[in-house]
């Protein structure tokens, strides 16, 4: 990647094995979790995932455990099957809670910049463009929690 964005790639890298859109939204989705919880990250908040449990779309997985420090093996980010995607968090110190879905369109965007630049720059694509372009935010309420 020529442009290097902010956090640590090289790291994501070799955390993941490679650079690639899904492991960055990932990576963008927690970055946005964390600044509008504004949670401790590693033990601040708790994170559900809902979608596809295989690779490419699960690789986002492995971006949220990268840009938060939650994990699996500390239960704090789990993980079940679904058609879409989406990601519910808690700040564990405030219990304020927000929903991430990706938008409809959000996992053919990422194919087509996948053909057309490469792992590394679909990765910077998803990376540089707007939140509110690959997902939506939704603030809930304790009755909105699932």
């Amino acid at each position: 990647m020529e442009k290097r964005p902010e956090g640590d790639w090289e790291g994501a890298r070799r955390f993941h094995g490679h650079l690639g859109p899904w492991l960055a939204l990932g990576m963008k989705m927690g970055s946005v979790l964390l600044r509008e919880l504004g949670a401790r990250p590693y033990f601040g908040l708790r994170i559900r995932v809902e979608c596809p449990l295989a690779p490419p779309v699960s690789c986002l997985l492995d971006g949220l455990q990268w840009s938060t420090g939650a994990t699996y093996g500390k239960q704090n980010l789990l993980a079940q099957a679904g058609e879409e995607v989406k990601v519910w968090a808690e700040n564990t110190d405030t219990g304020e809670q927000v929903e991430l879905v990706a938008l409809p369109e959000t996992p053919a965007r990422l194919q087509g910049w996948l053909a057309d630049l490469g792992e590394e720059g679909a990765a910077l694509q998803v990376w540089e463009s707007p939140a509110e372009e690959l997902f939506r935010l939704r603030r809930l309420e304790s009755e909105d929690a699932p």
